[in-house]
């Protein structure tokens, strides 16, 4: 069995997690945690169409970032620039995910957010 980091559902997870990253820079809204429980279980279960959403808001989020200056906009620099990697390289899913995958999706999303939280801290609250 392939490591579960290595999965195409667990990119989408990451790939999801830094989408919202760069919407709550972006924006001066509070904006709730992704993969809340009650709320994104149908994110989780077929992500393609939140992410394709989130994806096309990105370009919009980066402007608004850079446009507030300062550390926001070198953190949104940063996450903008890493989506390309997180893409798989089959491209979005174009089915429900199993059980399994739901996990690694939300395994990839929990990983990519502790990574975000403990290098920009508040800017991301």
């Amino acid at each position: 069995m392939a490591d579960a980091r290595s999965t195409a559902a667990y990119l989408c997870g990451k790939l999801y997690a830094t989408l919202w990253a760069l919407g709550v820079l972006g924006t001066a809204a509070p904006t709730p945690s992704p993969l809340t429980p009650g709320r994104d279980e149908s994110t989780a279960r077929f992500p393609r169409d939140e992410l394709k959403r989130r994806l096309a808001a990105a370009g919009a989020h980066m402007i608004t970032a850079k446009g507030r200056g300062g550390d926001r906009a070198q953190a949104a620099s940063e996450v903008f620039r890493s989506i390309p990697d997180l893409i798989p390289v089959a491209g979005l899913p174009q089915k429900r995910y199993t059980n399994q995958e739901v996990l690694q999706f939300s395994q990839g999303c929990a990983a990519q957010l502790t990574t975000y939280r403990e290098k920009y801290g508040s800017l991301l609250h």
